[in-house]
């Protein structure tokens, strides 16, 4: 699992790397730098959201599959459902909320 993780990890950067090379070609630097101060804010809400959770979420199930609780793991992937969703929503609200505040704040 946690090799699995790692080559995810990795290819996540080099996906990242393929699309911000054309998208900084595309938008200018000016408008670059409003995506990359606008990641700021989002990428540490989105590490606290995913980095605990999932890593837990796969012990547990690891766990609860070395004990054949089917049930058990059916039951973890839907409260796991039921968290991202809720985390998605309230991040999604303080983003609807305060962006026009934090556009303001950066506006040039």
């Amino acid at each position: 699992p946690g090799a699995i993780l790692a080559a995810s990890g990795f290819v996540v950067k080099l996906l990242s790397a393929a699309y911000r090379i054309p998208l900084t070609r595309m938008m200018g630097a000016s408008l670059m730098g409003h995506y990359s101060a606008v990641l700021n804010v989002f990428m540490p809400f989105f590490s606290v959201a995913t980095a605990g959770i999932t890593p837990a979420l796969s012990r547990f199930t690891a766990q609860l599959n070395s004990q054949g609780d089917d049930n058990g793991i059916y039951r973890l992937s839907r409260q796991a459902l039921r968290l991202y969703i809720s985390i998605a929503a309230v991040t999604s609200c303080f983003y609807l909320v305060f962006s026009k505040i934090y556009v303001d704040t950066i506006r040039i």
